[in-house]
């Protein structure tokens, strides 16, 4: 599944799926992925490179799911759209938390039970 973030001139399309996900954290997060890692505490120890990875990786699995070309390198070219659209982070952050499960404080007690036991 993805999603149509449009700018002026311009649409993009945004996917925070697994494949983002898992692709990020083996990056960033040094454990592969695994069933422990917390994508948060993962891009908040990425910095600001990191974070803005994500969002690059995110547009790139979107335009895939799209099957619409995708010609933005992440460097230059990203940064340099983000310099010319600022206000399209707010966008990409609002698809990243929409695409986050809510887990309430009682549902992950219980997922650190299991991954305990």
């Amino acid at each position: 599944m993805y999603k149509e973030l449009k700018i002026p001139g311009r649409t993009l399309y945004i996917s925070f799926n697994l494949r983002v996900v898992l692709q990020f954290t083996k990056e960033y997060g040094g454990s592969e992925g695994s069933a422990n890692t917390d994508i948060q505490d993962v891009i908040g120890k990425s910095g600001l490179e990191g974070q803005m990875k994500l969002f690059w990786m995110a547009l790139k699995e979107g335009h895939r799911k799209a099957k619409k070309d995708f010609d933005m390198e992440f460097d230059p070219d990203f940064f340099d759209f983000i310099d010319d659209n600022p206000d399209v982070i707010e966008e990409i952050a609002k698809a990243f938390t929409d695409s986050m499960p809510q887990v309430t404080g009682e549902q992950k007690k219980r997922q650190t039970k299991k991954i305990q036991s």
